[in-house]
Formats: structure tokens, sequence, C-alpha cells
């Protein structure tokens, strides 16, 4: 399958389990092979690997950074798949320096009250650019001792503990702040910052990261490691065109999740509200008419398998409510007789009169009304284990028709519930081939 193909029919993959995610992260690995925006005649990625290596030369002349880490060229035996003619397979520390940060002082602590001296010392990611948080004040003596371990807008961050591999761009505000011990600043000239971030995130290269990292009681990535790993490398110019098919690209992803999610949620709205509806009508024709409003939107109401659930309940509610099958006023009282008999101190066993059908019993038992009610009377230091005792489920209120209706309505609540089964079911196995169509459209498209 061809990309233009692929990404002409981006929507019809959307309805698979993370769909989206899964997309993006082809668009990711296309940008990495050379396959999502049209080749030109641009001159070789060799020549900008000098030109990067010249710029970091002379800010190593300067003493603003230490020397290049001693790397190996990538061997043809190293390189994972075939990349254009004029990119070019280079490891990390042939095109950028991987600089660490600095731990404080042993003895040093973090001041008091704020300061005008930053230390980054736990941060997240979100959206490839790192979020403010985990930054804690140190006094001027600490600030003397690792004033050189800072990082600067122009680098890119990434995480060597924690969330290990972690890569992001350097927001303003953390401009030449001091950096943890846990992270590392990559320093880069004369790349595409966003083609050069899209590498360093994508498969390839994060899997290099997982390989690299230590396997000891805290894991770690080492800076070796980081300027060992080997990435593919466009021209410069190619590398803007990616970018900008990607950032569209990856705009539609955007869009089509919003759409998605809005859809659901406003599904999933109406369902409770047809449903709420439903559980309070006060006389037959009320509920005939929000039951035939339901049937009348069926297809819509539960095309997506969060909404089986609330039908379930439902189903329940309306069983133990008298309001899912016909009264018959010939059929004889129910029994005011309560359920017994204990079996262990987390277990008991009931058994009922001949005038309860235990099946519905057991209905009204899993109905909101009665989780309701035992959630009222457990006792304990733990909602996980709260306990009931035997005289409050003996107290247990339950709306008991006459015999032949409980018979009637477990009947018909089975066929509701099977049919639930089959609904459901059917939803599964149409996300099931939805997600099969997607493994073999991205298989098609990767190695087209």
């Amino acid at each position: 399958m061809k990309v233009d193909t692929f990404f002409k029919n981006f929507e019809l993959l959307t309805d698979a389990p993370n769909a989206i995610v899964k997309l993006r992260e082809i668009i990711l690995q296309l940008s990495v092979c050379g396959k999502l925006s049209q080749q030109a005649d641009d001159e070789c990625a060799s020549i900008l690997v000098s030109e990067a290596q010249k710029k970091l030369a002379k800010l190593i002349d300067e003493k603003k950074y230490r020397n290049f880490e001693k790397v190996l060229p990538v061997k043809l035996d190293e390189q994972p798949y075939k990349i254009p003619q004029n990119w070019k397979w280079v490891r990390i520390g042939e095109i950028a320096l991987v600089r660490g940060g600095k731990r404080l002082p042993q003895g040093a602590s973090f001041a008091i009250i704020p300061t005008p001296y930053i230390y980054i010392q736990v941060t997240n990611m979100k959206n490839g650019t790192i979020v403010n948080d985990g930054l804690k004040y140190i006094d001027e003596d600490v600030y003397q001792a690792i004033k050189n371990y800072i990082i600067e807008k122009e680098d890119l961050y990434i995480s060597i503990a924690g969330t290990i591999g972690q890569v992001g761009e350097v927001p303003d505000f953390y401009h030449q702040m001091n950096l943890t011990e846990n992270a590392a600043r990559i320093i880069f000239k004369e790349l595409n910052k966003k083609y050069f971030l899209t590498a360093l995130n994508s498969n390839i290269v994060q899997s290099q990261f997982k390989e690299k990292t230590n396997q000891q009681a805290q894991p770690k990535l080492a800076l070796k490691r980081i300027a060992d790993a080997i990435i593919p490398l466009p021209p410069l110019a190619e590398q803007k065109r990616i970018v900008e098919k990607c950032d569209r690209l990856l705009s539609t992803c955007d869009e089509i999740e919003k759409r998605q999610q809005q859809r659901q949620e406003s599904i999933v709205r109406m369902n409770e509200s047809a449903i709420a509806q439903l559980l309070s009508s006060q006389n037959p024709d009320e509920f005939r008419q929000h039951w035939q409003r339901i049937c009348n939107n069926f297809d819509l109401l539960y095309s997506i398998p969060e909404t089986i659930p609330k039908l379930r309940q439902a189903i329940l509610q309306l069983a133990v409510q008298g309001k899912l099958v016909r009264q018959n006023i010939s059929d004889e009282c129910g029994s005011d007789t309560p359920p017994r008999l204990l079996i262990n101190d987390k277990t008991l066993r009931v058994s009922f009169p001949n005038l309860v059908d235990k099946r519905f019993f057991n209905l009204y038992n899993n109905s909101l009304i009665a989780r309701k009610y035992y959630a009222g009377q457990g006792t304990g230091t733990s909602n996980s284990m709260k306990n009931i005792t035997r005289e409050q489920i003996r107290n247990l209120p339950v709306p008991l028709p006459p015999l032949a209706e409980q018979k009637r309505i477990v009947e018909k609540c089975d066929r509701l519930m099977s049919l639930c089964d089959t609904l459901e079911a059917k939803l599964k196995q149409g996300r099931d081939s939805s997600e099969k169509l997607m493994e073999v459209a991205a298989k098609q498209v990767l190695t087209a």
C-alpha cells in the first residue's frame, strides 16, 4: 500500500482500539525511514554531519564544553533498515554533545524560602515538552558548586533515570536552570530541532535506549550509551519537509481523536439520559414512550461497548421494579419470609421458602438498589474490606412479586441479558476486525 493511499483512507482505520495512538506511531516510523515526504535532489546528509561537527568543535575550542565522546561510525550490519541514498545513519555522538546534570553536593539541602537559583529535580513531559514541575530552590553557595551543569532553551532534554529515554524540548522558562543528575542535555547545531526530536522519540531510537539501560536496582541510561545510539539523518531540507508533513498528519490525528471522544461522550450521555427517563417512568404509557425512544435509537445508543454495562444494570433495575413484564392479578401474593443460613465469617448461604425463586433474588441482589443498601450497611475501616452481617442481609428490603411473576421476570431478564452478550460480542468482533485491518495496512505501508 502506498503512503498516500494509506493517509487518504486514514479515518477508515480509526475504529480499531487505540487506533490514533498506533497512527501516531506509524507517522513517526514513516518520518524516520524516508517514506513520509517526496524525496528531492538534496545534498547528501554527510555534508550536514561535517557542518554540525565543525560548529560543535568551535564551542569546544572556546572552552564552553568538554570534547566529543568518542564514537565509531555506524557499520553496515548495524543499520536496521534501508534509507534513501542521500540520508545517512549516524550515532547521536557524531552530531551532538550529550552532557549530564549534577547532584547537590553532599550535605547540601534545598532552600527553605524562594531564591534566584532554581534546580530541576524532577520533570515530566507532555506533548514533547518539559512541564513546569519538580522545581526546587537552592542557596547561592550550592549554586556556585553546580552552576556549570545547566540546561539551555536551544537544547533537548532527556531523562536518564525514572522515565528513561523521554526526550523533550526545553521551554524558555527553563533556560540556564541547574540540571539534576537524573537528566541530560543534548547539544546540537545545524539540525532541524523538531526532526531531531521526532527521530529521538521514534521506536528505532527509543528501543535502543531501553536495550542500553543498565538493569541495576535503580536502572539508569549512561551518557555514553546515548551517544552510541544510531539515528537516520536526512539532509536539512528534507528534515524540514518531514516536519511540515508530520505536523499536518499529527494535527489530523488530534482532530480525529477529538471528534471520536466527543462522539463517545455524547453517546454515553444520551444513553444515561434515556435509561434515567425509562427507570423514572411513573405509568405504563410513559414507560412505553421512553422504551420506544430507546428502540428507535438502539443502533446509535449501543454502538460502543461502554454503554452495554448501563443497559445490563437498567435491565436489573426494571426487573426488580416490576416494569420488565406485564402484571397478572391472578398470581398469588409474594412471600414475606426472609432469606437465611450461615456458612463462615466471609460467606453466607441463603435459602428460600417455596414462594421465592432464588434466581429472582439473585437478580435483585445484583441490582443497584441492593448494592446501595449493602454499601450503606457495611462496616469496617477500609472500603475494600467492609463487612455485612447475617442480620443485615435478613433485613434487606426485597420488592417480592408473586412466584409466577418472578419466573416471568427471570425468563425475560435472561433473554435480554443474552441479547446484551450478543451485542457485546458483535461490537468486540467489529473492533477486532478493525484492529486486524489496521495491522495489515500498517505493515503494508511500512514495508512498501
